[in-house]
């Protein structure tokens, strides 16, 4: 069962943002939609629509509970709650095995039952397993003891309950290995992009080294050489038997022009110093989800060395990472932009968070980070809801 103050918009430089990929809708999982034709199906067959017209109370009481059931499941898998609010998650599901009891009480149909395995799928989606199967168990000992109150003979009761119980163990156990299967396929994605951005950051850094190599070979060899050249050059245009010979004038006017282009090339390699993390912060934005991760990166932003650069990709990354574990945000905006005063990292949700969270170790590892750095971490909530992750590396530019 699969339980399924916005930042203002950076300059005209500022890399068009890449939208993750959003995910399906819960009501296109084929479980849910097995659950919901299942309900379907024994309302139709339980509910006396005859007697439902005429009035009576206890079809309808009946009624009304097996609707309350299909509303509780409903807002279940409207929203991946069970992680984010496991109280309301768990009320939820409660009420559905409550209301569940109460329709077969009234309308004494046995195959109301069978909810009760929809009901142990979503159980099994609760942070606290065995409270999860506590509540499994009330509910069919509470059906045992309505049978024996029936005058039903114990043995006769135990042997219809017995296939019940394994049903829902089956799905419980279902709904177990494919939560565990989708923690494993997120920790696997968040990983991947974290390896992505890592090597991003890596051939960046590779890559910016290469320059710096070159800029200074180019200055401080081949400028040096052309500029002992040109003053030979020089030398012997001053020779009155050389002075009037074109290919000496020619040579040192071919000296000089080779000499600027090597000082254009060299600024023109200095003007790209430090590291462009464009293609590192991008990697973050993996796909998650039923949540769209906006990146906007300016184009000009460099970084002055490995740390802040790291700094920054890790400071990211929490901020995502937090979003999608306790906010229960729809939307997540990364803004990274280069100011006179150095480097501003924006990370904002649209979750429903009302107060900034308690700092935890990842929080906590985030700050120490940016001090090692010269770096400044603030966490606020946003207007009118959500939270916003505001991180600032001063003097970080190239």
């Amino acid at each position: 069962m699969h339980s399924p103050e916005t930042t203002p918009p950076t300059q005209n430089r500022t890399a068009t943002a890449r939208t993750a990929m959003p995910c399906s809708s819960p009501w296109t999982e084929p479980l849910n939609w097995a659950a919901g034709m299942t309900w379907l199906a024994i309302s139709v067959a339980a509910v006396d629509f005859g007697q439902l017209m005429a009035g009576t109370p206890r079809i309808w009481a009946g009624s009304i509970a097996l609707l309350l059931m299909l509303l509780g499941f409903m807002r279940v898998v409207s929203r991946p709650i069970s992680q984010t609010m496991p109280g309301l998650a768990e009320a939820l599901v409660v009420l559905q095995g409550i209301a569940t009891l109460v329709a077969e009480h009234c309308l004494r149909q046995g195959q109301i039952l069978v909810l009760l395995i929809i009901v142990a799928a979503q159980l099994m989606h609760l942070p606290n397993r065995w409270r999860a199967m506590s509540w499994l168990g009330l509910f069919n000992s509470v059906m045992f003891a309505t049978w024996l109150q029936r005058d039903v003979d114990a043995a006769q009761a135990l042997l219809w309950l017995l296939p019940l119980v394994g049903f829902q163990a089956f799905a419980a156990m279902s709904a177990h290995y494919q939560l565990r299967s989708e923690t494993a396929h997120e920790a696997l994605s968040a990983a991947h992009a974290e390896l992505q951005a890592t090597q991003c950051l890596l051939e960046e850094s590779a890559r910016a080294g290469e320059r710096l190599a070159l800029s200074r070979e180019l200055h401080d060899v081949a400028g040096h050489k052309l500029t002992a050249l040109k003053l030979h050059l020089a030398r012997l245009v001053r020779d009155p038997e050389l002075a009037d010979r074109e290919a000496l004038l020619v040579s040192r006017e071919l000296a000089d022009e080779l000499l600027g282009d090597i000082r254009g090339v060299v600024s023109e390699l200095r003007q790209h110093d430090g590291l462009d993390l464009q293609a590192a912060l991008h990697a973050l934005a993996r796909p998650v989800a039923g949540v769209q991760i906006l990146m906007e990166v300016d184009p000009q932003l460099r970084v002055r060395d490995v740390a802040q650069a790291e700094a920054i990709l890790r400071t990211t990354q929490e901020g995502i990472t937090n979003a999608l574990r306790h906010a229960r945000a729809n939307q997540i905006r990364v803004v990274c932009r280069q100011t006179p005063e150095g480097i501003e990292l924006d990370v904002q949700d649209d979750g429903h968070a009302t107060a900034p969270p308690t700092f935890g170790n990842g929080l906590l590892g985030m700050r120490e980070r940016l001090h090692a750095v010269g770096g400044e971490l603030s966490l606020q909530t946003a207007s009118p809801h959500g939270l916003r992750l505001q991180a600032t590396i001063r003097g970080a530019m190239t």
